[in-house]
């Protein structure tokens, strides 16, 4: 399984020529939509298949007594398995084998089974997801919920002007500009004294979010 962590902050990835980038490049991500990546869609389940195996896996997970003995900390190492939902059920991403094959996201690529590893309170995953997870206890399920601004932001991202390279023909970026980036083509909406602003190019920009998490080791 692909290491990058889940969670990747939007502006952690606008990269421009390979050398533009923001203050949360530390941020990682998982490899799934999240990473740029997509899951191999070979059925269409409705939604009701995948919030039922959604329910099953929760109710699965309450049968196993967690260790209050050891609890997530910040500097903690943690590996957790999750299930990512839009507010209306809607799975987008899950680290769950059998979640996975149920809502149509399964990608035999990926590998399932050993869960998503990171250093709680590090700055690696968005901000809904590392608060989330403190003070959880190794074999505790908890559902996190999560508005846009902890997640993946608005549906516009303001960048400070002077981290822009100058365009090929020396004019001033304008509103309907496009540049390339690591995540494709990005258009900018607005231009200011001291700030360019892009359209999010995540596709979970401006929406609420609810993980299942589940927390599998602590170190």
């Amino acid at each position: 399984m692909n290491k990058k962590l889940l969670l990747l902050a939007l502006p952690a990835v606008l990269v421009v020529g390979g050398c533009f980038g923001s203050q949360d490049a530390n941020q990682t991500t998982d490899d799934s939509v999240l990473s740029g990546t997509t899951a191999m869609n070979t059925t269409q389940p409705t939604l009701e298949q995948c919030q039922a195996a959604v329910t099953s896996y929760l109710e699965s997970q309450k049968n196993i007594t967690p260790d209050t003995s050891k609890k997530v900390q910040s500097g903690s190492a943690i590996t957790v398995d999750y299930i990512g939902r839009l507010a209306n059920g809607e799975v987008f991403d899950t680290s769950i084998e059998s979640v996975a094959k149920e809502c149509g996201l399964y990608n035999e690529a990926r590998g399932y089974g050993s869960g998503l590893d990171f250093v709680a309170g590090s700055g690696q995953v968005v901000a809904g997801f590392d608060e989330g997870v403190m003070n959880m206890t190794l074999n505790e399920t908890k559902t996190i919920e999560m508005t846009a601004d902890k997640a993946y932001g608005g549906e516009t991202i303001a960048l400070p002007k002077e981290g822009f390279p100058t365009k090929s023909d020396g004019s001033a970026y304008v509103a309907g500009d496009t540049f390339p980036t690591m995540m494709g083509t990005i258009e900018i909406v607005a231009v200011g004294d001291k700030e360019i602003t892009i359209k999010n190019p995540s596709p979970l920009a401006g929406k609420d979010l609810i993980f299942d998490v589940t927390v599998k080791a602590i170190q």
